[in-house]
C-alpha cells in the first residue's frame, strides 16, 4: 500500500495497486468501477442479498412456529384443566339433579337431604374450579 504524502492544505490519500491479468496495475477505485460496472457481479449481490433476506425471513418463521406451539401448549393444558376440573363438578350437579327429577316423581314426600348435600358439594367444588382459574 502506498501512502502519498499530502500537498499543502490536502489530506492523506490512501492507494492500493492492483495487477490485472495483462499485468497493468489499477488502482482500487478503478477495480472497484469496473467490477460494479460488470452485470454478473451486480446479478450475484441481488442474488446473494435476496438468499440473505430468505434466510432472515426463515428464522423469522421459525421463531414464530416456536411461539405458536408454545402458545398451543398452553391452550391445551388450560384446556385439560377445564375439561376435568371444572367440567367434572358441572356433571356431578347436572347428575345429581337428574336422581332429584326422578326420585320425586316416585316418591313425593321424600327426604331429600343427602342428594342436597351432593348438590351443594358439587356446587361448592364448581364454584372454586372457577374462582382459581380467574
Amino acid at each position: 500500500m502506498d501512502l502519498t504524502p499530502p500537498s499543502a492544505g490536502s489530506q492523506f490519500t490512501w492507494t492500493k495497486w492492483e495487477t490485472n491479468q495483462t499485468g497493468i496495475l489499477k488502482s482500487i477505485k478503478d477495480f472497484f468501477a469496473d467490477l460494479f460496472a460488470d452485470k454478473d457481479y451486480l446479478q450475484k449481490k441481488e442474488q446473494f442479498m435476496l438468499i440473505k433476506e430468505l434466510q432472515l425471513k426463515t428464522f423469522e418463521i421459525e421463531h414464530l412456529k416456536r411461539e405458536l406451539a408454545e402458545k398451543e401448549a398452553a391452550l391445551k393444558k388450560i384446556s385439560y384443566h377445564q375439561s376435568h376440573t371444572v367440567r367434572r363438578p358441572l356433571a356431578n350437579i347436572l347428575g345429581i339433579t337428574r336422581l332429584i327429577h326422578a326420585y320425586l316423581k316416585e316418591h313425593p314426600d321424600a327426604d331429600l337431604s343427602q342428594l342436597i348435600s351432593f348438590l351443594q358439594l358439587s356446587s361448592n367444588e364448581l364454584d372454586e374450579a372457577i374462582k382459581s382459574n380467574n
